[in-house]
């Protein structure tokens, strides 16, 4: 729709009117966003910073499996910044059926040199274990 110039999503939620998508929140924007830009970028690289904000922790796998699902599709690459471990386990969740769609990359400064990060990464075999053994590894 376009309204007052400018065009607007609005979602049909089983209600007498449509809603624009701007009434629904932060994380239904963001989750928006996040999708229209894996298919305007097919093929390309999506980055997405804290992706939790404003979403609700019940809905994360579920969003991550609609990434998922929309990256499959399109082969674009969403790299995810996160401080949430209920958003690095719903991506675990998401991704165990296709464990090479998902690694993850944790990084954690040093107290002797603030600019210089140690990284360990995790395959999803891995981030199992991490997750089971309640290590921290957002």
């Amino acid at each position: 729709m376009v309204s007052e110039g400018q065009p607007t999503i609005h979602l049909d939620l089983g209600l007498e009117t449509l809603l624009p998508l701007s009434l629904l929140g932060e994380g239904m924007s963001a989750a928006a966003e996040y999708a229209t830009s894996i298919f305007e970028y097919r093929g390309g690289l999506i980055l997405i910073d804290e992706f939790e904000n404003g979403i609700h922790h019940s809905v994360l796998a579920d969003l991550w499996v609609k990434i998922r699902r929309a990256v499959e599709r399109t082969g674009t690459q969403v790299i995810a910044s996160t401080h949430s471990r209920e958003c690095v386990a719903a991506a675990y969740e998401a991704f165990q059926k296709q464990p090479h769609m998902l690694r993850l990359l944790r990084l954690r400064g040093s107290k002797e040199s603030p600019a210089a990060n140690s990284v360990t990464e995790y395959d999803i075999e891995s981030l199992e274990g991490a997750l089971e053994m309640n290590l921290d590894v957002r």
